[in-house]
């Protein structure tokens, strides 16, 4: 008995040539295809914002600033893929001073033609004019009356400090302040303008970072020319200080009573607390601080305290308190 030996249909070489023959002719096929489609005039239509520019600071449009129209380009569609504008957000940058008013329009409204974007965009993109139909055929904007101020921005912090450590100094803020635009209504309403809150626990070291400013009056058309500033907030470890320090008397020198008589104190000195930066210690010393108390009224003998100021302090320390926080006093004849 003689066996044939079985080979599979796909593996013929004749079988595989004449595939390859069959992709090529359908690849070649499509290519003839779409050659043909894409040399046919064709009318591709593309949205195009509108973006006005150089707005003066005296109006504010109460609609959105960027309008969307509709550009109609008649080309083929070999130059419609190769042109640049194909695939980008196209847009349409109009000067201010280009928008035109209504006759006899009193009120704030302007208006831009189909016409006037058909030569811009036929400029910009360097595509005929003749080729290019633009819609709808006018967009209006009405303005309001705005204005435009420098305000200072204010750190909205909630920082909770590891024990010993707090906040060195005011918040470094970059830039301290911005400028807010809007409808006239708000000018006094808006005075400054806070971040978003900086949160930290346990804080032991300085904390710089971006912090997002927050616009009160955002739905009415109230804009800020920055989002977000740098905000720097030194932190150091402190520590609580003492200084003794001598009691200065305030008199009214005038007085026929003072001519005649003196006060002596009891205590004479008085003991400052104060916290200090570790860093600091060695730099504060008492004669930077003064003490007083005013000579007591005259007529007022039932007095016998006087409460102590302290007017003079290094602004690198905070005050805890004074002890004694009063003195006693007598009059003496001279």
């Amino acid at each position: 008995m003689n066996f044939s030996k079985w080979t599979d249909p796909a593996r013929n070489p004749e079988t595989k040539s004449k595939t390859l023959i069959f992709i090529l002719c359908l690849v070649f096929s499509f290519l003839a295809w779409l050659s043909i489609k894409l040399s046919r005039e064709t009318i591709n239509t593309i949205p195009v914002t509108l973006q006005i520019t150089n707005l003066p600071d005296s109006l504010i449009f109460t609609q959105q600033t960027d309008a969307v129209i509709a550009i109609s380009l008649q080309t083929s569609g070999f130059r419609f893929f190769s042109n640049p504008v194909f695939g980008k957000n196209n847009a349409i940058e109009i000067d201010f001073e280009l928008l035109q008013k209504p006759r006899n329009q009193s009120s704030n409204v302007f208006f831009y033609t189909a016409t006037q974007a058909e030569l811009k965009y036929s400029l910009q993109n360097e595509i005929p004019v003749s080729n290019i139909t633009a819609q709808p055929d006018t967009v209006f904007f009405s303005a309001i009356k705005a204005f435009k101020k420098k305000v200072p921005v204010v750190v909205d912090r909630n920082i909770r400090f590891r024990p010993g450590f707090r906040q060195y100094n005011f918040p470094v803020i970059s830039p301290d302040s911005v400028y807010i635009t809007g409808p006239e209504f708000l000018k006094d309403s808006v005075n400054f303008i806070k971040t978003t809150t900086i949160s930290a626990d346990n804080a032991d070291k300085n904390i710089n970072i971006k912090a997002g400013l927050i616009n009160p009056f955002s739905e009415k058309n109230v804009s800020i020319s920055e989002s977000e500033v740098n905000v720097n907030m030194q932190i150091e470890e402190f520590t609580e200080a003492t200084v003794e320090l001598p009691i200065s008397l305030e008199c009214n020198q005038t007085s026929q009573k003072y001519s005649d008589t003196k006060i002596m104190l009891f205590p004479d000195k008085v003991t400052v607390y104060y916290l200090v930066a570790l860093k600091d210690i060695s730099t504060v010393n008492p004669s930077m601080f003064k003490v007083k108390v005013f000579c007591p009224d005259t007529l007022q003998q039932q007095v016998t305290r006087l409460p102590i100021e302290i007017n003079e302090y290094p602004g690198l320390v905070e005050i805890i308190r004074l002890r004694p926080s009063e003195v006693e006093y007598v009059w003496i004849t001279q």
